[in-house]
């Protein structure tokens, strides 16, 4: 007499290696429970290899005859459909795996019969974690595993050493396109410093060394800190990190050094005995530009002007002498100002007065 399958439910907690160091293949072990007693199982053994996304499971003995899993597929996110035949009689099944969860598809055989099951788990993509998820909802139409539940419970064993890192940049400011911006403190650049943090490794695991090689060449540093004297524009740092298990991994980050900054522009008034003066009464008073900038050694000064100017208060009136064609006025100063650029295009203004006695 053939019956239904009530229900299979397969779960799979593994752990594999971060995501620029995935392993292919995870060797997992786990239990058979053929009862409701939980301490009552069968031990059992399995390969995932999420790259020719196979999951082969271990054949074992259920009520006393050879249960196989024929195949197992692993499954990314996406729908699928799949149908069996066993003897002469057909099902078929599909399902849906959402984003942020992967799954997998077995067909399996006891006593001659096969028959097909979907399972998925949520799935962390930072720490490539299989959470235990409950899957019911393929009821096998055909079988003679009348009135049992299988649970299957697979979990990491024997698994391959691994690491996840991050670099972090000290300092600087991140634009819109994700890139560490460091100011530079000199024309050579700006030093900068940055470490390694290690987000996931195997239990016991510690860090052997670190590689650093920033555009290409390698640094002397081996441990989670190091620093450079970079120079102006884009760079990338490439740290190879090792624990003491074996695992390797390379992370990468990149950063730009830039000048954002204006020149500081000074307007200076000296005399004729060379001092700095703010106001003078009569002879030649020297008009001086001090442009300085972090960056560039020489900023340029343009646009410089000079106007006189005159204080008033209600009541004043304004004498306009003509002589030789010029319009002469009396005046209480002279503002000068000008701008200040740098070699990457930054500018700044400034201003002076010069007080007429």
């Amino acid at each position: 007499m053939r019956c239904s399958f009530r229900k299979i439910l397969f779960m799979v907690s593994m752990l594999i290696l971060g995501t620029a160091n995935v392993k292919a293949v995870e060797n997992v072990q786990g239990t058979l429970l053929i009862s409701p007693d939980l301490s009552v199982g069968v031990p059992i053994t399995g390969v995932i290899d999420t790259v020719a996304k196979t999951i082969s499971i271990s054949g074992f003995v259920f009520n006393g005859s050879q249960f196989e899993v024929i195949s197992g597929e692993y499954l990314e996110p996406g729908t699928y459909y799949r149908s069996n035949t066993s003897n002469e009689k057909s099902f078929f099944r599909y399902t849906i795996i959402p984003e942020g969860k992967v799954g997998g598809y077995f067909v399996m055989s006891w006593e001659g019969e096969s028959f097909g099951v979907f399972m998925q788990w949520e799935y962390d993509e930072l720490l490539h974690t299989y959470s235990n998820i409950p899957f019911f909802g393929n009821s096998i139409k055909q079988g003679p595993l009348s009135g049992s539940d299988i649970i299957i419970d697979l979990g990491a064993s024997d698994q391959s050493p691994f690491v996840n890192s991050r670099i972090t940049i000290n300092g600087g400011a991140i634009d819109a396109s994700g890139v560490n911006i460091q100011e530079c403190t000199s024309p050579d650049g700006a030093s900068v410093s940055f470490y390694l943090t290690i987000l996931s490794t195997n239990s016991g695991a510690v860090i052997d060394r670190v590689d650093w090689v920033v555009d290409g060449d390698a640094l002397s540093e081996t441990g989670i800190n190091a620093s450079i004297a970079a120079s102006m524009g884009l760079h990338t740092i490439d740290a190879t990190v090792t624990t003491n298990l074996g695992a390797t991994e390379t992370t990468s980050s990149i950063f730009k050094v830039l000048d954002s900054m204006g020149p500081n522009l000074d307007v200076q008034f000296v005399d004729e005995f060379g001092q700095t003066v703010a106001s003078a009464a009569i002879g030649d008073v020297e008009i001086r530009f001090n442009a300085e900038d972090v960056c560039d050694p020489s900023p340029v000064v343009t646009l410089g002007a000079a106007s006189p100017i005159m204080n008033v208060v209600n009541g004043d009136l304004i004498k306009i002498i003509q002589q030789d064609g010029n319009v002469i006025i009396p005046t209480t100063g002279v503002r000068v100002t000008a701008i200040a650029t740098d070699a990457s295009g930054n500018s700044r203004g400034s201003s002076n007065t010069l007080l007429i006695e």
